[in-house]
């Protein structure tokens, strides 16, 4: 599994985003990627 490493402010963690930010929307991206992509 690769780590991303994120550094920022208030954009990066989405204060006044209710999807919780650029950040946020990466992993949940690649977090449902890798459930789709599972052998199990």
């Amino acid at each position: 599994m690769a780590r991303i490493l994120v550094f920022g402010d208030s954009i990066v963690f989405g204060n006044w985003d209710e999807q919780g930010g650029w950040a946020n929307r990466l992993k949940s991206f690649y977090m449902k990627e890798a459930l789709n992509n599972s052998d199990y």
